[in-house]
């Protein structure tokens, strides 16, 4: 088991990618820790992850509030002693809707949540990381970020943000052996996929591309597996050449 006594925090850990994430470090033996806003979805991914006989710790957590972040790395650091990797997933997808008739409101909320939810996060983890001189960070971003998707603008710019961000802590946390990276996803069968403030993304999921005005690329639409094999690839020490990477994940290839 590559995580035994590591302590890894997912953010948005209750469901969709989150959840996929907590459970593949659960399985692979890491002290994991899952934050997110809804203490029953939180719940339920701990006792997943303890039914198959791993060590999980829920932190309800709203990463928009400062304090919160502060005393999800707080708790922690005091319950199992260091935060070895931080996952930052949670994210607002938020409204759809033309740019010229979008609310401030909207672009406020998508980088409240996107933007400073992942800031705070980082800050606080980085802070407990600097002294032991090792941690790595993921950030979960969007493909969105890279090609633009017109319907959910506020969402993609505050992605694009965390893509910028994620170059810019790989450079603080180097010279600490701290190693930050970002995964750009396509599409995903996350069972929370699609879901906005003002209704869903349009169906089939293949469809999509022809939304981000890209020919659709071979294979099929990523699982939350995929994602956490990937994760935990780069949270591991075979992945300790790699620091200051957006990485897109489009799709997923069948083997034969």
């Amino acid at each position: 088991m590559r995580f035994k006594g590591k302590t890894v925090i997912v953010t948005g850990g209750g469901s969709g990618i989150g959840r996929g994430i907590a459970l593949r470090f659960g399985k692979e033996g890491a002290n994991t820790v899952i934050a997110a806003r809804v203490k029953m979805d939180l719940d339920k991914v701990v006792k997943e992850i303890e039914g198959a006989g791993g060590t999980a710790f829920a932190i309800p957590t709203d990463i928009t509030i400062e304090a919160q972040t502060k005393s999800l790395i707080e708790e922690t650091v005091k319950r199992f002693g260091a935060v070895d990797v931080l996952v930052n997933n949670a994210a607002r997808v938020g409204r759809m809707g033309h740019f010229l008739e979008m609310p401030a409101e909207e672009w406020e909320m998508a980088y409240k949540t996107n933007v400073m939810g992942t800031i705070f996060c980082s800050r606080e983890a980085l802070r407990m990381m600097q002294p032991r001189k090792s941690g790595v960070i993921i950030n979960i971003s969007s493909l969105a970020a890279l090609t633009g998707f017109y319907p959910t603008m506020p969402y993609n710019e505050s992605k694009a943000a965390i893509n910028n961000l994620t170059i810019d802590l790989a450079r603080i946390g180097a010279p600490d052996g701290i190693r930050v990276n970002a995964l750009a996803l396509g599409p995903v069968h996350s069972g929370t996929m699609g879901r906005t403030t003002t209704g869903t993304l349009p169906g089939p999921m293949d469809k999509l591309w022809d939304w981000f005005g890209m020919a659709k690329p071979a294979g099929n639409p990523l699982n939350p597996d995929d994602i956490a094999g990937v994760v935990a690839f780069l949270a591991s020490k075979e992945a300790g050449s790699i620091t200051g990477q957006i990485i897109a994940m489009t799709t997923r290839v069948e083997e034969a």
